[in-house]
């Protein structure tokens, strides 16, 4: 589990006052104070572990460093799902990659699905997002069935309480229509926020409104049932998540007023 900067403080804190409540001396006041900075060096390390585990924006990504695939979180399940998430090279969509995220029933080897074995796993990479208004685009690919075999993405903030396990049903809330309170779809609008019916890689593009500085969960679902369907499944490769073109318009027209603001005010002083 990831250390957190605030428990590490209150501690340090509460220690401090307690050391320099019952030593009186100065020299042990000294030795006390030495003490707790020698701690803090020592404990840095881990208070700084959450943040390293984040990812920051902007982000672009297509799945070919080891390390950062890595940070990926995939829930497949147990041994009873048969399709699961991997990230492997039976399909890719970067230049001069060879890796994406996909699904696969053979663990990896190949890019396809058994659509007689139902499923629902989740991928999932953890991120720092200050508010504001950013552009998020993704390739994916995946034939399936309408909206029973098909991929559902989704921003969620990190502490929302829903229980995310792999397996073969959707994780409370979530369906082909409809999300939990708070969570963002990136995917279809309207009466399905799916996707599926791609035979070839598409790119999704969604302009979204951060309200809030927090630590958010870029989600992405595969579900299917167990009758019909085609292959391929679900896959995603070249991940972006940028500050929007209309947010930037919106920091260099402050930064222009801001500019003229204080030409206005020079030329008040020159006057004077």
């Amino acid at each position: 589990l990831p250390f957190f900067n605030f428990p590490v403080v209150f501690f340090l804190f509460f220690a401090f006052l307690i050391l320099c409540e019952k030593q009186k001396t100065t020299m042990h006041k000294k030795l006390s104070l030495h003490f707790l900075l020698l701690l803090a060096t020592l404990l840095s390390p881990l208070s700084g572990a959450s943040q390293d585990w984040y990812a920051t924006v902007p982000y672009n990504y297509g799945f070919e460093d080891y390390t950062e695939n890595g940070a990926w979180i995939l829930l497949n399940g147990d041994s009873s799902v048969v399709n699961k998430w991997y990230i492997d090279s039976a399909t890719n969509n970067t230049a001069g990659g060879s890796k994406a995220l996909y699904i696969s029933n053979t663990e990896g080897v190949t890019y396809n699905y058994d659509n007689s074995m139902s499923s629902a796993v989740i991928a999932y990479r953890d991120f720092v997002i200050n508010s504001g208004t950013y552009l998020f685009t993704f390739d994916w690919n995946g034939v399936g069935e309408g909206r029973y075999d098909a991929l559902i993405a989704a921003l969620v903030p990190a502490n929302d309480s829903t229980s995310l396990v792999g397996s073969t049903f959707l994780p409370n809330g979530v369906s082909s229509m409809s999300l939990p309170a708070g969570w963002i779809s990136l995917g279809g609008d309207g009466n399905s926020i799916t996707l599926s019916g791609a035979a070839g890689w598409t790119r999704q593009q969604k302009v979204v409104d951060i309200a809030i500085s927090q630590n958010y969960r870029l989600l992405f679902i595969w579900a299917n049932d167990d009758m019909e369907g085609s292959n391929p499944p679900a896959a995603v490769d070249n991940i972006a998540i940028n500050v929007s073109l209309y947010q930037f318009e919106v920091w260099v027209h402050a930064e222009n007023v801001a500019l003229f603001s204080m030409k206005e005010s020079f030329k008040v002083c020159d006057k004077k």
